[in-house]
């Protein structure tokens, strides 16, 4: 079972809608449409956390709606 929050990030998972990595730095979609923009102390553990948490990677649904066209 995923941890609500992450150590340092100061949203719910349930807060978040989606997110995009680009190297260590992460654009975070809120449920309440605000960008928002986390540089973790532990990126890959983050990540794992958003992954856990059911969080939508927009990389891969952009990818998943390129290959459908």
């Amino acid at each position: 079972m995923p941890l609500h929050n992450y150590p340092g990030f100061d949203y719910a998972a349930a807060d978040v809608a989606k997110f995009l990595r680009s190297s260590d730095l992460f654009t975070i979609l809120l449920h309440d449409e605000e960008v928002i923009h986390f540089r973790p102390g532990s990126p890959d553990n983050f990540h794992s956390w958003l992954k856990r948490s059911n969080i939508p990677d927009m990389r891969i649904e952009l990818a998943a709606d390129t290959a459908q066209e």
